[in-house]
């Protein structure tokens, strides 16, 4: 009886809570009806994949080549090289380490379903009459976020390279012609020229 008693008032102050909150936009639910992806801590800012000891000792905020580009960056005008967002305190030694992460650059997991990776993994497939899917290979390295679809590792980085060279390749004709150069201006880190690499046989040069 005790325990009927106790599980009836949480019941009804759950209830209650639902209610002062519907007033406000939201609604308690309770987490038995949820999914895992839906009780996961959006916090993760970067997958698990271990980086090798040359890559952990370049990407640290004091290597030298990197102190290179920020003193030639100074010496710009300010009006153009100014962060508004990426500045020196919002930045650490694990945003470069990870610089595929989950950050303020793209959304990785946040507000996102592993069921969304792989409805658009499988809707790439109807479009990639090239194979780009099956040609190119995500390794989850430098933080990357990686799930398994039809048995392979997809990521948003690869889901977005595919679709865009799908894109390109509608549009200009891109894998089948040899010789390509590409100016690719605002590269990132490099995301699309890597993957164009990798998969376009006629591919001459790529500049970022």
């Amino acid at each position: 009886m005790p325990a009927r008693r106790g599980l009836r008032a949480a019941r009804e102050a759950g209830a209650l809570l639902d209610r002062l909150a519907s007033r406000y936009g939201y609604r308690l639910v309770a987490t038995s009806r949820l999914f895992d992806w839906q009780l996961r801590d959006d916090g993760a800012a970067h997958g698990t994949s271990a980086l090798s000891p040359e890559a952990s000792a370049y990407l640290r905020r004091g290597h030298p080549r990197l102190r290179e580009l920020a003193a030639r960056y100074a010496a710009a005008d300010a009006a153009v090289t100014t962060a508004t967002v990426w500045t020196d305190a919002y930045v650490s030694d694990d945003d470069l380490r990870c610089f595929r992460g989950d950050n303020a650059y793209v959304w990785q997991v946040r507000h996102v379903a592993e069921v969304q990776y792989a409805l658009v993994a499988y809707y790439l497939k109807t479009l990639d009459r090239h194979g780009l899917l099956e040609r190119l290979e995500e390794d989850g390295a430098f933080g990357a976020f990686t799930f398994g679809v039809d048995g392979r590792l997809v990521s948003r980085d690869l889901l977005d390279s595919v679709s865009e060279l799908l894109f390109l390749d509608r549009h200009l004709g891109l894998a089948t012609r040899a010789g390509l150069r590409v100016l690719d201006v605002g590269a990132g880190y490099g995301r699309l020229a890597c993957r164009a690499a990798a998969a376009l046989d006629g591919l001459g040069h790529y500049y970022c």
